[in-house]
This record gives structure tokens, sequence and C-alpha cells, in this order.
């Protein structure tokens, strides 16, 4: 298959090719190897642009029986035609993750308060959890104080239960799972896995 130039955004291109170009743009140290092999080349360019450039043309020249002048002219067009490709491609690159955060607005829409307020949510749990002894302590002895004794303290009963202490737990355990699904979510864009709110996921 031929492969096109514009394989990021094309839909009928591999979604494992698509999604690795994706993954490198957002990863800092291919970021930084890329940053520097381009100032090297553009380096090498200015330093040596026009000496490589035409030992390069006398070459092809004498190979396919041109004047050097026209296989110069030949590389300055295909090299124009180039910039004014990578020109539209990051114009494409740019309104393609546009349009993909606007297609999945909903979605990240159900991440947002996950990821704004799902800490605090999972801390206030955490701390019901570690008070849980303490809090049924002090219900206990306001109850002695209110002069009840073990049996009617046993008939009223005793908050917060067993049953609540492991609910609580329940909710701090889908928190976390839903919270790192948004996340995931989230850092997948612009090619969204919408299998991470696939049914049965909490999300």
């Amino acid at each position: 298959m031929e492969m096109n130039f514009n394989f990021p955004v094309d839909e009928s291109c591999p979604n494992d090719l698509r999604r690795a170009f994706f993954e490198a743009l957002k990863d800092p140290s291919t970021q930084r190897i890329a940053g520097a092999v381009a100032s090297t080349a553009s380096q090498l360019s200015e330093e040596f642009g026009r000496i490589a450039e035409m030992r390069q043309a006398v070459l092809l020249a004498h190979t396919m029986g041109m004047n050097v002048r026209e296989v110069l002219q030949d590389r300055l067009d295909a090299l124009r035609a180039q910039r004014v490709g990578m020109q539209k491609f990051v114009a494409d690159l740019k309104r393609f993750q546009s349009d993909q955060a606007e297609r999945h607005c909903a979605d990240l829409a159900r991440c947002r308060p996950l990821l704004l307020e799902g800490d605090r949510q999972i801390e206030a749990l955490r701390l019901k959890v570690r008070g849980y002894e303490r809090s049924r302590e002090s219900m206990i002895d306001s109850l002695r104080s209110a002069g009840l004794d073990d049996a009617a303290i046993e008939r009223v009963g005793v908050t917060p239960t067993p049953d609540d202490r492991a609910a609580w737990l329940t909710e701090i355990a889908s928190l976390e799972d839903r919270i790192a699904r948004a996340r995931a979510f989230v850092a997948s864009g612009p090619l969204y896995d919408v299998t991470l709110f696939a049914e049965g996921s909490n999300a």
C-alpha cells in the first residue's frame, strides 16, 4: 500500500502507525532528539550546503547526462514543493487535532470532573476509612454517656457500620480506576481511545 504523506491524519492508514506518530510527538525525549537533528541539519546546510548541493548535482548530471544547472533547478523545485507540502501537513495536523477534540468533546467533558475532583474525593474517603474505628468508639462513648448499656447500644446500632467501610473502599477503588481511565483517555488524543469507556469500565 502506498503511504500517504499525511498518514497521521489519514483514517485509511494503519492505526498503530498513526498512534506511533502522535506518541512520538508527545514524548519529550523524542522531541529533544528531533529538535537536535533539525538543528544539526540546519547548521550543516548553512555551513556546507552550497558545496554539498553542487557536488551532488555534478554527480547526478554526469550520471543522467544533464546540465548541472538543470539538476540544481530540479532540486530547488523539489525543495520548494516539499516546503509547501510540509506547510499543508502542519495545517492539516492542527485541524485534525482540533476536529478530534470537538468530536470527542462529550467524553472529554466526562473526564474533566474526575481529573479536577477525583483525587480530593478519594482523600475524603480515605479519611473516613482511617477514622472508622475512632468514629465508632466516639459514638459508643456518646451512647454510654447517655445511659445506654451494651445491649441497648447493640439494638440502636453503631455507625459507621462495616458495610459503610466496605462501601468506602469500593468507591475508592472505583474512583482510582475511573481517574486512571480518564487520564489515559486524555493522553490518547488526538486518536482518542474510546475503548477506555467500554461497558463495565465505570468511566
